[in-house]
């Protein structure tokens, strides 16, 4: 989806399709669970998980009516060339998902222990944590709302920038997480830690896109997305390491190490596109 969403639109707007996608994927993210929580005080959950069953199948005769509506664009590439990993293990790519990784390492430390904590430490039943949780996903979208409706934003500051300040609040995010001695604290820890997915996915998937030719933007999306996939599961096996030796606490405030990490990968991205801009002029 993430491709097809990079694809259905012009060129030109191909970072507004990717933000426009995952703008809404993290819509359905704290939409659902909340409905799920509203519906449990009424209904037992072996029919609210039926209800989402039906909900998510009417997203088959969405794919078919997409599929009937849509010609895939080709680039204008060599034969050589679309036969070749080479288009998808570029530099650029490469750092990209460097970055992404560093990322998802503290993301998948959250929301490994951050649920221990909350029912360990703040004494929250199951509902309250899933309904705490939501401010994650919350966050997420906000700052992804903000992407789509502010140009502005982005021209001013730049890919890299909002990279950095993404960065930067998932650091911060899950050592207020880690370290936090009540819900408030917690909760900002949690939004801080949103806002920066809410950034970094839709701006790294977007450079990803433009970077990939259109026949291989699968596989580079691929590539990217496997990054976040290793990042949680290290994530959460070095949070389980560490936990033998120290407090989920200080466990998870260790971990905000990890996206401070991935400054160094977006450095070197970030000098490789100066150059590839000058080169150009």
């Amino acid at each position: 989806l993430l491709t097809v969403a990079g694809m259905v639109v012009e060129p030109s707007e191909v970072e507004k399709g990717i933000t426009s996608y995952t703008t809404m994927l993290a819509l359905g993210f704290w939409i659902g669970p909340l409905a799920g929580i509203i519906l449990r005080g009424v209904i037992e959950l072996r029919y609210i998980m039926f209800a989402a069953s039906l909900i998510g199948a009417a997203a088959i005769m969405f794919s078919i009516l997409l599929s009937k509506n849509w010609n895939i664009p080709i680039d204008e590439i060599s034969e050589e060339e679309s036969l070749s990993l080479k288009s998808v293990l570029k530099l650029p790519n490469i750092f990209l998902a460097l970055v992404y990784l560093t990322f998802s390492l503290a993301m998948g430390a959250i929301f490994a222990y951050g649920p221990l904590k909350a029912k360990l430490e703040f004494g929250l039943t199951d509902q309250l944590v899933i309904l705490f949780f939501l401010i994650y996903y919350f966050s997420a979208f906000l700052a992804r709302l903000l992407l789509l409706k502010s140009k502005l934003l982005i021209e001013r500051l730049g890919l890299i920038k909002l990279i950095i300040i993404g960065l930067l609040e998932s650091s911060f995010g899950i050592l207020i997480t880690g370290l936090s001695r009540n819900l408030m604290l917690f909760g900002l820890g949690l939004c801080l830690a949103g806002l920066a997915h809410g950034l970094i996915f839709p701006l790294t998937a977007s450079a990803v896109a433009l970077a990939t030719p259109i026949q291989l933007r699968n596989l580079g999306n691929s590539l990217h997305l496997t990054a976040f996939d290793i990042g949680s599961l290290l994530g959460s096996v070095t949070g389980s390491i560490l936990v033998g030796f120290m407090p989920i606490s200080y466990s998870l405030a260790a971990l905000c190490v990890a996206p401070l990490l991935g400054l160094i990968p977006l450095k070197a991205f970030s000098h490789l596109k100066a150059d590839q801009s000058s080169q150009k002029e």
